[in-house]
């Protein structure tokens, strides 16, 4: 992953460009699918509407950091 892209948490009605081969709504056979965009206009909005940055991002990118 590059140092400065971002992961946001997906809207899969915005992302009208992912094809939705893993997402999350595929259905039992991707329990776990993919539920991130790297696009904030295809993001959910948090209450200021703001895109809402991955928790799953974060992570990384606290054990990036420690790994430094």
């Amino acid at each position: 992953m590059k140092n400065d892209m971002v992961l946001y948490e997906c809207d899969p009605e915005k992302n009208t460009g992912c094809m939705k081969r893993s997402c999350m709504l595929a259905g039992p056979r991707w329990p776990l699918g993919c539920a991130t965009t790297t696009d904030p206009e295809c993001a959910r909005l948090d209450n200021e509407g703001k895109p809402i940055v991955s928790k799953l991002y974060e992570e990384w990118v606290k054990k990036w950091k420690r790994g430094q």
